[in-house]
């Protein structure tokens, strides 16, 4: 089996939710094992129900945004939390909410998407070895 992937997601902007998932997918269709550590508005983005209205691009879009917000509705894409459930029945992969974050927003595993289903510390996403490739988005 390849090298674990670990995935930072602290970005809740549906274009780096969908980017994140697409990456999260493909290593798993390749056989990787991926964690998706949540924190920050990447947390708050898997709150139950907020995916259905987040149709909030990064700035990084630029004047681009609207162009790409019409492209990806007009293309019927599936929304990033479909394409990281496909992905979890295809391979490994773990999504897991910071702990820290959980308790900076008064929020418990419970109030995220099912598709969450553990807690982490930076230092458990962080151990030595664990993952060998960090991506942060």
């Amino acid at each position: 089996m390849s090298d674990p992937l670990a995935i930072v997601l602290f970005s809740g902007t549906a274009d780096k939710l969908m980017a994140a998932a697409n990456l999260a997918a493909g290593a798993v269709a390749l056989g990787r094992e991926v964690t998706v550590f949540l924190t920050f508005g990447g947390l708050l983005a898997f709150r139950k129900d907020d995916w259905r209205q987040n149709q909030t691009l990064s700035p990084d879009q630029g004047r681009y945004a609207d162009e790409m917000r019409a492209a990806m509705r007009q293309a019927g894409l599936p929304s990033w939390l479909q394409v990281l459930q496909d992905a979890r029945e295809l391979g490994t992969l773990r999504i897991a909410a910071c702990r820290l974050t959980l308790e900076m927003f008064h929020l418990a595993l419970d109030d995220l998407e099912p598709l969450v289903t553990e807690t982490a510390t930076v230092g458990d996403v962080m151990a030595a070895g664990q993952h060998p490739q960090l991506l942060f988005i």
